[in-house]
This record gives C-alpha cells, sequence and structure tokens, in this order.
C-alpha cells in the first residue's frame, strides 16, 4: 500500500470528530422526547456565511445527494452515478475525444479527465464516479498538492488548493469524504460517512463553533444536532417520517436551506414540488387527456422555439411520474431527432432522480390520506386539479370546505387545538 504524510494528514482529525458525533447522537438519545428550543430562534450565521465552501457548493452537491431509501436516509449512489456519467460526457465535449490513458513507469497509469487528473494503478480499473466528480472539484479548486493511496479494494485520494483541502476514501461500498476550508472567515468542515452497514453520517462545523450534525443508524433512527448562532438543538426520532412529523417545519425552514447552501443535497419531503406534483398525478384520475398531453409535452421538445423546449423539459420533469413510460417508449425509437433525444435523457435523468423517489415519498409518508398535506397540495394546485384534492380531503376528513384553502387550513388548527 501507497501512504503519503499529507493523505494521512487529512484523515489524522476524524477519529476526534466522530467520536464527536457519537457522543452528540448519545445526547440525541437521552434527549428523545424533548421538543427543540427556541423555536423561534434563527438560524446558522457562519455555517451559511460566504465563503470558499458555499463557492464549491455545485461541485459537492454532485457527490452529496441524500434520499429515502425504504424510510431510512441514504446516500443517493445512483444519483452519483449518474452525475459521474454526466462529467464524463462534459470532459469529452472539452477535449473533443474519450479520455486518455497515459502508461507510468511501474505499470501504472494517468486517466486524463478535462482538467483533472486521476491517477490508477494497473490492475485497479476505472475510477468510481465518485472519484470523477472528485477530481472535478480538485479541478476547480486548482487543487496542485494532491496524493494517493490505495490497497486491495479501498481507494484514498487527497488534494490541498488555495482555498480548500479535501480528501476521499472509496472502496467495499464504503464512502468517506471530508472538505475542509484553508481561507474565509467560518473556516468551516464538512465530512460524510456513508457504509454499507447502513449508516449515514454528515457533520458540518465552522470556527465559532457551529454545527449540524446528522446521524442515520442502520436501525432506522435518526439523530440530528444543531448548534445555531442563538439555539442549540437536539432532536432524536425511531424513524425519518416520525422526526419530520415532529420537526418538519424546522427542517424546512432552518435545515434544508442551510444544507442546500453548503451543498448538500437534502432528501425529498412533502413539502418539495416534485412530491406535490407526485401527490396530484395519484390523484388525477387516469384519462386519454393526460396522456394526450404528455404525448404534446413530448413533440414540443422538437419545437422550433427554444423557451418552448425549456417549458416542455421542465414539465415532463415535474410529471415524470405520469409520463415516464411515454418518455420511454419515445426513447427506443430510431426516427427521432438529436434534439428530442438529448432532452428525452435529460427528462429520464432528471426524473429518475426526483420523479420516482416523489412517488416513494408520497407513499413512504402517507400523504394520500393526510390531511394537512392535501391542504398544502390544494394551494399549489391549478383549477384543473382541485376539485380532485378537494374530493380526496372530503373522503379522507369527511368536512367540505370546497376549494376554499383557508377554511380548510382553519378547520386544521381547530383539529390541532391551535
Amino acid at each position: 500500500m501507497v501512504r503519503t504524510n499529507h493523505l494521512a494528514s487529512m484523515f489524522s482529525s476524524r477519529t476526534s470528530c466522530f467520536m464527536l458525533a457519537a457522543l452528540l447522537a448519545a445526547v440525541g438519545v437521552a434527549s428523545a422526547g424533548q421538543a427543540p428550543q427556541d423555536q423561534d430562534a434563527a438560524t446558522f450565521r457562519s455555517l451559511v456565511a460566504e465563503g470558499p465552501l458555499v463557492a464549491a457548493s455545485e461541485h459537492t452537491a454532485a457527490m452529496m445527494q441524500l434520499r429515502l431509501d425504504d424510510g431510512v436516509l441514504r446516500l443517493d449512489r445512483e444519483a452519483i452515478e449518474r452525475r459521474g456519467r454526466e462529467a464524463d460526457n462534459g470532459d469529452e465535449a472539452d477535449r473533443g475525444g474519450r479520455a486518455e490513458r497515459i502508461q507510468l513507469r511501474g505499470g501504472g497509469n494517468v486517466q486524463v479527465q478535462g482538467q483533472a487528473v486521476i491517477q490508477l494503478r494497473a490492475g485497479a480499473g476505472d475510477p468510481e464516479p465518485i472519484e470523477k466528480l472528485f477530481a472535478r472539484l480538485q479541478a476547480a479548486e486548482g487543487g496542485r498538492g494532491s496524493s494517493m493511496a490505495m490497497g486491495g479494494d479501498q481507494r484514498q485520494r487527497s488534494f490541498r488548493g488555495e482555498r480548500l483541502s479535501a480528501a476521499l476514501e472509496s472502496g467495499d461500498k464504503r464512502i468517506r469524504l471530508r472538505i475542509e476550508e484553508r481561507r474565509g472567515d467560518a473556516r468551516r468542515t464538512l465530512e460524510l460517512l456513508d457504509d454499507p452497514e447502513g449508516t449515514t453520517r454528515i457533520q458540518i462545523t465552522s470556527i465559532d463553533g457551529e454545527l449540524i450534525l446528522i446521524n442515520q443508524s442502520p436501525d432506522g433512527a435518526l439523530r440530528i444536532v444543531a448548534v445555531e448562532a442563538a439555539a442549540a438543538r437536539v432532536m432524536a426520532s425511531p424513524s425519518f417520517k416520525h422526526f419530520y412529523g415532529r420537526y418538519g417545519e424546522w427542517f424546512e425552514q432552518v435545515l434544508v436551506p442551510a444544507l442546500e447552501t453548503l451543498g448538500v443535497r437534502p432528501p425529498l419531503t412533502p413539502a418539495h414540488e416534485a412530491v406535490i406534483e407526485a401527490t396530484l398525478a395519484r390523484l388525477r384520475p387516469d384519462d386519454k387527456q393526460r396522456e394526450q398531453q404528455g404525448r404534446e409535452l413530448i413533440e414540443a421538445l422538437d419545437d422550433d422555439a427554444f423557451t418552448r423546449r425549456e417549458e416542455a423539459t421542465e414539465a415532463l420533469i415535474r410529471g415524470y411520474g405520469e409520463f415516464r413510460d411515454l418518455v420511454m417508449e419515445k426513447l427506443r425509437k430510431d426516427d427521432i431527432s438529436a434534439e428530442m433525444r438529448m432532452r428525452l435523457q435529460q427528462v429520464m435523468d432528471a426524473g429518475e432522480e426526483e420523479g420516482a423517489t416523489a412517488a416513494d415519498v408520497v407513499t413512504h409518508f402517507d400523504l394520500l390520506d393526510d390531511p394537512a398535506h392535501l391542504v398544502r397540495v390544494l394551494e399549489k394546485a391549478d383549477a384543473d386539479d382541485r376539485p380532485h384534492v378537494v374530493e380526496r380531503l372530503k373522503a379522507v376528513t369527511g368536512e367540505d370546505y370546497g376549494e376554499d384553502a383557508d377554511a380548510w387550513k382553519d378547520w386544521l388548527g381547530q383539529q390541532q387545538g391551535e
């Protein structure tokens, strides 16, 4: 095995960091029955401040997409694979050809990926998708002090740029990633662990002590610790569904924006527009009119007007749960234009990532039987869809307030004792 001092130094603090994570998780167990304190106190300041980590969030988000897998919070490996393929395609477009391999002395090789260089040992095979994305982050940061190590199925690589340092461990279905700011007032550190046993952990810290710790246990238990500018919160639940039921408002209004700013893509939740659309798709009657609408949107992918092509692409992505079969049917045809094929592929990639997942959220959270969610959907629905939502609300609640969303919200408040 090859070892380097820099690689070792990048992970030298991980033991203390994850010991902290375990300690805070233990606190979460002790506080499992408590609601977060200072609910009105907002919110993270140094963690979401401008700086190198925020500037690199586009690259970080490609490696840190979370999803619910049978109700358990996990790293979305499929999304990473799709983005790895997109990175390959982008690099080929930049170079006008496929990735080059240059033979090294001693039997190794170098694979060129755009401006980044992924070093591979002889017999190690192609880099994993997350390694390609890591290489793109390195290229964007101009990381020159790079190093690597290999042993068995394990691969480790790191770089030190002017603004960020980062290290990645992968292999045996385990991913560990650490990104650290070298400049800026916040001096943040972002760490990810996702292992095959079922543990997913994200920890983000700033120099002044603000903290986000998300710990998903293999048994389904979720613990989140948040140290904000004016509040400290310890939240624990037996499942993500239970957690969202208790702390959903804080999750949506405080945690989700912070994670997205820092380059961590949170899982889809009931408030996400893709889940709203998936709910509407389940409420609409199966009819030929909706199918015809899908076919018209697909044909619009070849429209002469760019704006119309863009609108149709977005509409198909939002309605992917309904239109998936039509999209796949069209993709199988040989006589479609390159423009349409490219856009259909775009719809499929984005739809598989959000559309199918959104449908899973609807099922997992029993959203078709949740009056609060149905009222949320009613507020977002257009005139054609509102009757379907009202019909479901009437069936679930036994009440009838028509399409008056405010009246439905008043009724909900009464049921909740507000």
